[in-house]
């Protein structure tokens, strides 16, 4: 197996050495320093689990490897185990054992899971967590990325930083194409989700954005964050990383950042957006306001760059989306967005928040033309009321991997 993209160690910038041990397997090398390579992801985490899977490798106990690594995102199978043996363990010293055994054994039903995504999500995470990952293509947090991707050129070098289970990465590789698309998550589990259901071709690396990003500088083209900056505690560091990554006049794209002066349960680390632009003041960075996005967005399938907003106006919305603009080159419109992805869709499929019973089975042709009028519905609510539930449902069809639904 040839890795498309030269890595370096995030903690000692030391080129890292790619040494195969079966399809899929193998150790990346950096002086001292070995990381495992599960199932084509390469885990780059400097953590307590690295040298044991390393161990596991070198053992030709590669698969034994990729279960334990593959963290459940649900502890059902825990619960279980600990209710049926509370009583037995209650004093034995192996209680401590039942989460390691929990999770080399989900993680073991996750790797052999040949059904959907959605009945994997069913089998192995908790309700609320997997209805979110379900009901993701048609949330707010989502959406702005579809407003936004067609920024990004054909054949671009992209690079999205906190990629989750490529929800997001789905949309962007329409537009530059797999091959030439690196997903970049903390979550061995998410990713290794995101190659088998959204973007199999794809390059994806485990890595932690706390630490340096593992490329050597000036190699991407744009650099995009969706849903996931304002989670980040030392936003500065990665916002000189991120500008390090990029080729000269690169662009920077954060889709969905929570506006500091506003307050809720999921901020994070959120700040004004002020500070945001002072993060890539050197990029001539634009702040957009998501509601007026998405009201265009939903409402006639385009989005209008220009003018840009002033950022002093932006305080009172809640949530911004920010795009570099180093050459002063943004379109002053996009058009036809619902079209396009009608176009480049793979496989239409009605919304489940509409008809559960239906469970997203495949859509005919003939309404397959309602994605690129969501609005029709005409449901009370929307963007008007900020009903975020309401603007979810308004979405009549969604564009789904295969193995989605």
């Amino acid at each position: 197996m040839q890795f498309r993209i030269d890595l370096i160690c995030p903690y000692s910038r030391a080129p890292l050495r790619f040494e195969p041990a079966g399809d899929d397997f193998g150790i990346w090398r950096g002086g001292r320093v070995e990381y495992p390579h599960l199932a084509d992801v390469p885990r780059l985490l400097n953590d307590g689990l690295r040298p044991v899977l390393v161990d596991m490798i070198r053992r030709k106990r590669a698969q034994t490897a990729l279960h334990l690594a593959l963290r459940p995102f649900g502890w059902r199978l825990v619960d279980r185990v600990q209710r049926r043996l509370s009583g037995v363990l209650a004093n034995s010293p192996a209680r401590g054992l039942l989460p390691a055994l929990g999770r080399l054994c989900t993680g073991r039903r996750i790797a052999r899971h040949r059904g959907t995504f959605a009945a994997l999500l069913e089998e192995t995470t908790d309700d609320l967590i997997g209805a979110w990952h379900l009901h993701r293509f048609s949330a707010l947090t989502y959406l702005p990325i579809l407003s936004l991707a067609p920024l990004l050129a054909k054949g671009a070098r992209v690079l999205e930083i906190g990629a989750g289970m490529g929800h997001s990465a789905h949309a962007l590789v329409r537009y530059v194409g797999a091959r030439d698309f690196v997903a970049l998550d903390t979550d061995f589990t998410a990713l290794y989700l995101a190659r088998r259901f959204f973007v199999p071709e794809a390059t994806v690396v485990c890595a932690d954005a706390g630490a340096d990003l593992p490329f050597e500088d000036h190699g991407f083209d744009a650099v995009v964050m969706c849903d996931t900056f304002h989670f980040v505690p030392d936003q500065a560091r990665l916002a000189a990383q991120v500008q390090q990554t990029l080729r000269p006049g690169g662009q920077v794209i954060l889709s969905h950042i929570h506006n500091g002066r506003f307050s809720n349960s999921l901020s994070g680390h959120a700040r004004t957006p002020q500070d945001y632009a002072a993060l890539f003041a050197g990029q001539n960075p634009i702040l957009f306001d998501n509601r007026t996005l998405l009201a265009d967005l939903m409402a006639q399938g385009m989005v209008s760059l220009a003018p840009p907003p002033d950022v002093a106006t932006l305080d009172s919305a809640p949530h911004l989306s920010l795009v570099t603009n180093p050459h002063g080159a943004l379109p002053r419109q996009i058009d036809g967005i619902w079209q396009n992805n009608r176009q480049a869709g793979r496989r239409i499929v009605l919304n489940p928040l509409l008809d559960e019973r239906r469970k997203g089975r495949p859509i005919h042709p003939r309404i397959a033309d309602l994605i690129h009028r969501p609005a029709a519905l005409h449901l009370q609510g929307g963007v008007q009321t900020g009903d975020e539930l309401a603007m979810m449902r308004q979405l009549v069809l969604l564009d789904v991997p295969e193995r989605f639904i």
